[in-house]
């Protein structure tokens, strides 16, 4: 008889553990908008995971569904949806990875004070986003959060943020003004490749960035980060304190066609003159050999538009690999 109400109690427990798990994981329906979500972990907040039966393009999310706080949009959330607008509830901490990945119709983006996170390629393709209101919550702009917003002429990073990683703003082809304040503590390379910048701005407090001619740097400017391409001159030096070329940190300038390299340079990023068609020449100064070593990315020439000659001291490096000694 004990064994009997040991089973029955053993089976009761399980099956409550089991519908538990189910609650935690299965995708619900808000009854009022339609929204899927799902109840986290803690089983006090929620996630949303998609529009379910939603059908206005104007996206609003609420700050509780039921007697759960929505406190994140789920990775790949709105991916390819045709939401026109978005603005999120009190509630919300953190946007997902590509939430809003290619929303081709998304116009205007209102983020809600509170949110702390936006992942990688949040809004990656989002082509006719004009404006965007980061608030003074957020501290990690993942990479490529902002890629290819293509209509986007403006952003302004409050001093909050203390990470922005590779690629947040990069190919904003229409991007004028931005500054970056002095709270950065962690940035990747490739932030605002393919710009319409004439300046890139940065807070003179800033330990980690530095705006040297308008031009963006890291690291007590030892590594170059970006150009402003929308800048006019046809030839650029640069310094002799750099030692790292970024990624992409001169993809898209349609001006530029002579650049010189110091020889304190050791490393070169991948794509680093990426539909740049004009670049002519680039002058080293050091030796052929002294080139060879320099550690390049695979791929950081290609994808130039250009044919460029590097003249050395001793020689000159064609395209094909070509050399010629002097």
């Amino acid at each position: 008889m004990k064994s009997s109400l040991r089973l029955i109690i053993s089976t009761i427990i399980l099956a409550t553990v089991l519908l538990l798990c189910a609650i935690t994981t299965c995708a619900c329906i808000d009854g009022s908008k339609g929204l899927e979500y799902e109840v986290n972990s803690d089983g006090e907040t929620c996630t949303i995971t998609g529009l379910g039966t939603y059908s206005s393009k104007d996206l609003v999310i609420p700050s509780k569904i039921g007697d759960y706080e929505v406190t994140a949009i789920a990775d790949y959330a709105f991916q390819k949806t045709d939401i026109e607008t978005f603005s999120g509830g009190k509630n919300l901490t953190r946007i997902g990875m590509k939430a809003f990945d290619n929303c081709s119709e998304l116009k205007k983006v209102d983020l809600p004070i509170g949110i702390t996170e936006i992942g990688y390629g949040a809004f990656d393709l989002c082509v006719r986003m004009t404006e965007i209101n980061i608030p003074n919550t957020v501290k990690t702009i993942g990479g490529n959060a902002f890629c290819a917003c293509t209509s986007l002429k403006s952003i302004i990073i409050p001093d909050s943020v203390t990470c922005i990683e590779s690629g947040a703003f990069g190919y904003c082809v229409s991007l004028t003004s931005i500054c970056f304040p002095a709270s950065i503590r962690s940035v990747g390379e490739g932030l605002v490749g393919n710009n319409s910048l004439t300046t890139i701005d940065v807070d003179a407090d800033s330990p980690v960035l530095s705006s040297i001619d308008g031009n963006l740097y890291a690291n007590f400017s030892r590594v170059f980060i970006s150009y402003a391409c929308a800048k006019p001159d046809s030839s650029f030096d640069i310094p002799k304190t750099v030692v790292r070329i970024g990624t992409l940190s001169f993809a898209g300038c349609l001006n530029l066609k002579t650049i010189s390299i110091p020889k304190t340079v050791d490393s070169i990023g991948t794509g680093i003159f990426f539909m740049s068609p004009n670049i002519e020449t680039i002058y080293y100064e050091g030796t052929i050999e002294d080139w060879r070593r320099i550690d390049k990315a695979d791929g950081w020439n290609t994808d130039t538009e250009s044919i460029f000659t590097i003249i050395c001291t001793d020689g000159t490096i064609a395209m094909d690999g070509t050399v010629t000694y002097n």
